[in-house]
């Protein structure tokens, strides 16, 4: 990968989320977390990312009160969810929201590496193709 993408991790377990943070480093993300919604969208407001992986069962604002922040925001990053709760609700409502995978716990590194580079090509086109027709 010669640009390093920019992934924010946002889940409430400290383990996990710090854990996830290291593997996508060793696979070549510039990866970094926040532990909840409410400190998601301020990281947002203050630095780009590429791609932002939300955990939907979080106390406070939860995954789909993140997202619906995350696409409010003007250089809103690419979307992934990945929970550990299986809700077929959750799925259809996030992808409305925007999300551009519904991914469950847990999932291998590979696989999530593999659908974040995806997620950032699409939303690079996506960008590319407005830029474009001005």
């Amino acid at each position: 990968m010669t640009t390093r993408i920019r992934v924010l991790v946002v889940d409430d377990e400290p383990r996990f989320r710090e854990n996830l943070v290291r593997l996508l480093a060793l696979q070549g993300f510039d990866a970094v977390s926040a532990p909840g919604g409410h400190e998601a969208l301020a990281t947002l407001r203050e630095n780009r990312f590429d791609v932002a992986v939300v955990d939907m069962k979080m106390p406070g604002m939860d995954g789909m009160e993140t997202l619906r922040g995350i696409r409010l925001l003007s250089d809103a990053p690419a979307c992934i969810i990945l929970t550990g709760h299986v809700c077929m609700d959750d799925a259809v409502e996030g992808m409305h929201c925007g999300a551009a995978e519904y991914l469950l716990k847990p999932c291998p590194t590979d696989d999530l590496a593999e659908r974040i580079v995806r997620a950032y090509e699409r939303r690079r086109e996506h960008r590319t193709g407005l830029c474009a027709r001005g």
